[in-house]
């Protein structure tokens, strides 16, 4: 029955008899008149609207005649269908209030997978009557979502993933519905984190199987942060595993010599004198020139200059280079992989050089996997730092991991972290429009615990303190351990795997 709020006030006049017209409606008549009533109640609860608007859709009205029915604008319709894609654990938390609809919308902009994690790792607690929503997820969603404009694939392409097609009319793709929301026209925001990694790797895995086909490199020269991509462009891919590979600091990268051109050699002869073409300096430039060349052919047919690839982010670089020797003049022992030596034993041939080299590489490989044990639990620990950094017992006790990590400090700070202290401590202080004498007074009377919510802040958020084997991630650890965090449970679950 539509009408009910009239009925309910002609009992409040005392009115016996009240008009009322009857007629027969389909069922999706039915829902569009009861949604409409709904929307018109006070503080309908949006998450109901959103379901209701979706069930009007899967009934096979369009977009434009659900507008027009509820007389609600496109951005309205659009944000209550958004919502209905909100996971089925935040849809409780959602109906309790616990979130607030701007909230629930970003939330809802995220990938099922994507929300699915941050709902197991951020609200499984949230039924707690002491459940706060953390400060710090504003950027845990904005570390989910990617600009297409910096992608190293390209967004039009349908071939990468055809199961996924291209970026450009994707629902994930914020630009996609800039008709509706115009200011998002100059951003292509991705909110599926999963998809956009996976188009990632196939790009670049199809830049590494180019490379390899046409160039028939000798080595693989990785930067730091590769280690963990290098793992599935080796994967099912045998040529680029018998291959040594080397960290581009312990190489020494050939670069190429520049080429003379006229123009370096031309002078002014006087004040107001033309330009004159110094011929002698450019003729003897180019000979030195190809000489040079000649030199680096040579290396490269003697062998003395190795082919390699070089991995970086967004491409993959054939380059040039020479080992690094040690002062001895030791030169890094030969890589070996598993299936050759099983081949040379089956075929009776290995040699005790080479079953060394075998044993060699399983105590390399023990000992990486003892550093990846490290690295896992260092990101554990940072995490678990973030939670409690001003926890009860770590609020009032500035460490000697604190005075070395206050290096860093507020202007060293990225956007995020500062981000998080303005909002925390600053409230509506501005530091980069004041002052000096302001900024002076400000941190000079900065309390305690204001000043340990600065430093691990700044400390937290820079991204090697994940990394065990760097000085940030070293301070993160040492301050977690003296604060008395509860870090051996972590370390006890890494060990035991």
């Amino acid at each position: 029955m539509a009408g009910e709020r009239r009925v309910r006030a002609a009992a409040i006049a005392g009115l016996l008899q009240v008009r009322a017209i009857v007629k027969d409606l389909s069922d999706d008549e039915v829902l569009e008149i009861q949604l409409s009533e709904n929307l018109n109640r006070e503080n309908p609860h949006p998450l109901r609207e959103a379901f209701a608007i979706l069930r009007m859709q899967q009934n096979g009205k369009p977009f434009e005649d659900i507008c027009k029915r509820l007389a609600k604008s496109k951005s309205f319709v659009y944000q209550r269908l958004k919502l209905s894609q909100l996971d089925a654990g935040f849809q409780g938390v959602f109906l309790a209030n616990k979130i607030g609809t701007a909230l629930a919308l970003k939330l809802a902009e995220l990938s099922p997978l994507s929300q699915q994690k941050i709902y197991e790792g951020h609200f499984e607690a949230w039924n707690d009557d002491d459940f706060e929503v953390p400060d710090y997820l504003g950027s845990v969603i904005q570390n989910l979502r990617f600009d297409l404009h910096e992608a190293n694939f390209s967004i039009r392409s349908k071939s990468l993933i055809p199961e996924a097609g291209a970026c450009t009319h994707c629902s994930y793709n914020s630009a996609a519905v800039a008709s509706l929301f115009p200011e998002l026209a100059k951003k292509a925001v991705c909110s599926n984190a999963a998809c956009f990694e996976q188009k990632a790797l196939a790009h670049y895995h199809n830049l590494f199987t180019k490379a390899l086909e046409k160039e028939k490199p000798e080595a693989l020269i990785i930067n730091n942060g590769m280690d963990e991509l290098l793992p599935k462009l080796l994967d099912n891919c045998e040529t680029a595993q018998s291959l040594p590979v080397y960290n581009y600091y312990d190489v020494s990268v050939l670069n190429d010599p520049e080429q003379p051109t006229p123009e370096d050699y031309e002078v002014e002869i006087g004040e107001e004198g033309d330009p004159q073409f110094d011929k002698a300096g450019f003729e003897q430039a180019v000979a030195e020139y190809n000489d040079e060349l000649k030199e680096i052919e040579k290396a490269k047919q003697s062998g003395e200059l190795k082919k390699a690839l070089h991995l970086k982010y967004k491409e993959v670089k054939t380059v040039w280079f020479v080992e690094r020797t040690q002062s001895t003049g030791v030169q890094p022992k030969q890589k070996v992989t598993a299936k050759a030596v099983q081949e040379a034993i089956k075929a009776g041939v290995a040699t005790t050089e080479l079953l060394q080299a075998e044993i060699t590489r399983i105590e390399e490989r023990e000992k990486r996997a003892k550093e990846l044990d490290r690295e896992k639990v260092q990101e554990a620990v940072h995490e678990l730092f973030i939670h409690q950094m001003l926890g009860e017992q770590q609020r009032s006790l500035l460490t000697d991991g604190d005075k070395v990590a206050a290096k860093l400090l507020y202007h060293s700070m990225d956007y995020q972290a500062r981000e998080i202290f303005d909002k925390t401590v600053l409230k509506d202080v501005n530091l980069f429009r004041s002052s000096p004498p302001e900024v002076f007074t400000r941190f000079h009377n900065m309390t305690t615990e204001e000043q340990l919510f600065l430093i691990r802040t700044a400390l937290a958020h820079r991204s090697k303190s994940k990394r065990p084997d760097h000085i940030n991630g070293f301070c993160l650890y040492w301050i977690a351990n003296i604060t008395k965090m509860d870090i051996l449970p972590i370390e006890q679950e890494q060990h035991s795997c």
